[in-house]
């Protein structure tokens, strides 16, 4: 009798446990033009970069690849962790075969449809955005605002229904040097339709105001990439960074009508 009750139990725990749906592997996600691993995603979930990173086994790791026109035909085959350097211990730099670019990597794991929105560029600012770009820069504490803008985008990234607008302005006179003049920036801003009108938001970058003293070397922002990165229907947006020592990557989501940075999937190495 007890045999048989032992049994049951055993049926019972082995159809529990079959019902429980196995989690499914990590997706990494790779900025192109850092060359590094920013993180992952694992059942809608966002992973650090050090819990993707034991997801590419020493055979490398294929990966689709995704620029601002959608996936791209051909993937990337056996990307493979590079070793650890010294100077930047917690970086995983991926290793491909590959020429400097913008775009994103996403493991060939990645059941979702990365793209479900493809963003419109636009290659000049309309008078609006020169607008919205002259008062976020008056309100930072610049007095007489140069607009310049290197990347606009319409998007849906909150699958809303409405295009929201990402910029990018830059104003830099020194390529990679020490220094900066009063009024210099470069930064990624968000220009959002809401029921209270238009909202504008500045997500990354900096601001030399006039009147400050130097403030070291300059970071120049660019989108790197715009996708859904766990497939959840929204769209993400990865910033790239660089100065002459060094460079950055992070992805944000839309959170309350803002982009706001994901803990954990950022990466970059400078000194």
């Amino acid at each position: 009798m007890k045999t048989l009750r032992f049994c049951c139990v055993l049926l019972l725990l082995s159809a529990l446990v079959s019902a429980i749906p196995a989690q499914k592997p990590i997706v990494p996600i790779i900025d192109l033009r850092l060359g590094g691993l920013l993180g992952g995603s694992q059942d809608g979930k966002w992973v650090e970069a050090g819990l993707a990173a034991e997801s590419i086994m020493d055979g490398g790791i294929d990966l689709f690849v995704f620029g601002f026109n959608g996936k791209e035909k051909t993937p990337i085959y056996s990307a493979k962790r590079a070793p650890i350097e010294d100077v930047c211990s917690d970086f995983y730099r991926i290793e491909m075969d590959i020429k400097d670019r913008l775009g994103l990597g996403l493991g060939v794991n990645a059941t979702w449809n990365a793209m479900p929105r493809v963003p419109k560029r636009l290659k000049t600012p309309t008078a609006a955005y020169k607008t919205a770009i002259t008062n976020l820069l008056r309100k930072e504490g610049v007095k007489r605002p140069v607009v310049k803008t290197t990347q606009i985008f319409l998007i849906d990234l909150d699958n809303d229904g409405t295009d929201e607008a990402l910029i990018t302005a830059t104003n830099i006179t020194s390529e990679f040097g020490v220094g900066w003049k009063a009024g210099e920036y470069s930064f990624v801003m968000l220009r959002k339709v809401t029921k209270d009108g238009v909202k504008d938001y500045m997500v990354d970058g900096n601001i030399f105001k006039t009147g400050q003293d130097n403030g070291g070397a300059p970071n120049r922002y660019e989108i790197s990439s715009i996708a859904d990165l766990n497939g959840d229907g929204k769209m993400e947006v990865v910033i790239y960074s660089e100065y002459y020592e060094g460079a950055g990557a992070g992805a944000f989501e839309m959170r309350g009508g803002k982009l706001e940075l994901i803990k954990g999937i950022q990466a970059g190495c400078g000194v």
